[in-house]
Order: structure tokens, then sequence, then C-alpha cells
């Protein structure tokens, strides 16, 4: 009994220990979605950040789940069959539950401003979407992952690359998806792979 309490113990002031390395912050900004054969589209991200210390030096080594809702999508242009002169703007918005798991390296950690960059893989869910025309937004679907048009669940990897100043950040991301995002036969174009880049500012609370 007493090699358990013993244990427990030690596991409780090891978590403590963790517990006083881990920061967390908010984080949001711009996201570009670009996909293969279609035009682009541009939405936001928003959500939470922590990061575990796992080697402190000259430089830091760290881990960095994130959690976050980011809007994605495309434009297609879509030719009318009375008039094949005249096209219309075919939009799909779509907005994910992102997680991110990123391993990063904070460089010239003795210096005002410092280099950081992270990279890893992350999982993704589609929470709600729609695909609309400009002229006519009666057509098309408001449940895009419900009426089953676009795959729920996404999965691809991301980099991150940004300076630090005390508890601020500023960056440029990049995520690839593996997933094709279509299900049906809307995809009359290509696979519709996820590429997205954007500005991502980010302010560690905890720091």
């Amino acid at each position: 009994m007493k090699r358990i309490h013993l244990s427990v113990m030690a596991c409780f002031l090891c978590l403590c220990s963790y517990c006083q390395i881990f920061d967390f912050g908010v984080t949001g900004g711009l996201t570009v979605s670009n996909p293969k054969d279609a035009g682009s589209h541009v939405g936001y991200n928003i959500g939470v950040k922590g990061e575990l210390v796992l080697g402190e030096g000259y430089n830091d080594f760290f881990f960095s789940p994130e959690l976050l809702l980011v809007n994605k999508g495309w434009k297609e242009l879509v030719y009318v069959a009375e008039d094949d002169s005249k096209t219309l703007d075919w939009n799909w918005n779509l907005n994910y539950l992102e997680f991110p798991l990123l391993v990063g390296m904070r460089l010239y950690k003795d210096r005002k401003t410092q280099l950081i960059w992270e990279a890893g893989p992350y999982l993704a869910v589609g929470l709600w979407g729609d695909n609309k025309f400009n002229d006519d937004p009666g057509l098309g679907t408001s449940r895009i992952f419900s009426d089953k048009v676009c795959e729920r669940f996404d999965c691809g990897v991301k980099a991150y690359a940004g300076l630090e100043w005390g508890r601020l950040r500023c960056g440029v991301n990049f995520s690839y998806g593996f997933m094709d995002t279509m299900k049906d036969q809307y995809d009359v174009l290509d696979k519709r792979k996820m590429l997205t880049y954007g500005l991502q500012l980010t302010y560690m609370i905890t720091k």
C-alpha cells in the first residue's frame, strides 16, 4: 500500500511539473483554400492552442495541439446550357472542427524576436456547410455533409512558421488534405483535396 501511495504521489508531482510548462492561448486568422482546378475561397480559422515544452535549451522543442473552427471551400464556374458564353459562380462553403497535433522548435530563444516552426498531422470533422449559386441562391444544398455531398471527415498535414514577441505570435500556415472532399456526382472536374494557406495570429495567455 505504501508503494502505491508513493507511486501515486510521484505521478501527481510529475503531472504538476508538466502543468507548469504547459501553456495555452487563443489563435485565429485568415484561411485561403485553393483545391486543384478550382477557384480560391477566403475563409477563417479560430480556436485555442496549447504548448508543452519537451526540451529546453538554446532552442526549445515542444508539442503543440490545437482545436480550431476552420472555414474552407472553393468556387467553380458553371456554364449555362442555354448560353455557353454565360457562366455562374458555384460557391462551396465548408466548416470543419480541426485538431492539429504539431511538434515544433523555438529558435533564438535569448532574443526578443524568436523564430518558431511547427509541423504535424491534423484530423478534421465537417460540422456544416452549403453550396450556392450567386445568381440563384435557391439552387444547391445547405446541408452539404448530412446530404452526403461532401465527405464529413478529413485528415492531412499542416506546417507553420512565424515570429514571436513575448506572448504574441504572427506567422503563416499551410495544410494539405489527403481525403477527396467530394462524395458524389458533383465532382465534375477533379478530386477536391483541400490545399490551404493563410495568416495566423496567436496570443499565449499563460506563457
